[in-house]
């Protein structure tokens, strides 16, 4: 009689079985879907490495990598995704925010330290004081004074928000994206700080109205 899988085991044949369909990252795949599956945390796979694992989860678990195994993302199998201090959710509507998307937000963080937001804000005001209406409301223009173009997930709007605590303008042509991207703040509690907005590129955002523009877009 076969002896019952157990968190160990499982892991260590998952890891092989990915290895050798191809992914780079076999081993933080199967700890991420057997976490899933499990419905515990990461480190909850090694204070438990000796658990049984049940038929129920053996099934769940086995769906899950047999997804990993013809190639779809994690992310989109778990249905989110880590990005510095956030946690996002992601769907095939937008693309899984990159690694060099949040070296991206340092180097903006970098220049607000240098640029204080105050300096840069009262200018743009100053400026523009006799600027007419914008989408009915005369003082929209002034807040949020960041933007940030093809939006996806959110990721970086809602970092520079949750991070600064400025106001930031969301952009993205498609309005799938935009529904991921509302829904993350709203989740995170920063529905108030990120206006989002469908649209190409810059189109409709009125010129000198923001003090910075930030983007990442696909390769």
């Amino acid at each position: 009689m076969a002896l019952p899988w157990t968190v160990s085991s499982l892991l260590a044949t998952t890891v092989s079985y990915l290895a050798d369909r191809g992914s780079p990252s076999a081993r933080l795949d199967a700890e991420l879907l057997l976490a899933a599956a499990l419905q515990v945390d990461r480190v909850d796979l090694y204070l438990q490495h000796d658990r049984p694992i049940t038929p129920l989860e053996l099934d769940s678990f086995r769906e899950l990598v047999r997804r990993r195994a013809r190639r779809e993302p994690v992310a989109y199998i778990l249905g989110r995704a880590y990005f510095r201090y956030l946690t996002l959710a992601v769907t095939p509507a937008v693309l899984i925010p990159r690694p060099e998307t949040e070296e991206l937000v340092d180097v903006v963080l970098e220049w607000l330290s240098q640029h204080p937001a105050e300096m840069w804000q009262a200018a743009m005001v100053e400026e523009s004081a006799d600027r007419p209406e914008v989408d009915g409301a005369a003082t929209s223009w002034r807040m949020p004074s960041i933007c940030d173009v093809g939006t996806g997930s959110g990721a970086i709007a809602l970092s520079l928000a949750c991070e600064q605590g400025l106001r930031v303008l969301a952009v993205d042509s498609s309005e799938e994206a935009l529904a991921v991207a509302a829904q993350n703040a709203e989740r995170l509690g920063l529905s108030e700080q990120v206006e989002f907005r469908r649209g190409d590129l810059l189109g409709g955002v009125p010129p000198r109205s923001m003090g910075l523009v930030v983007s990442n877009p696909p390769y």
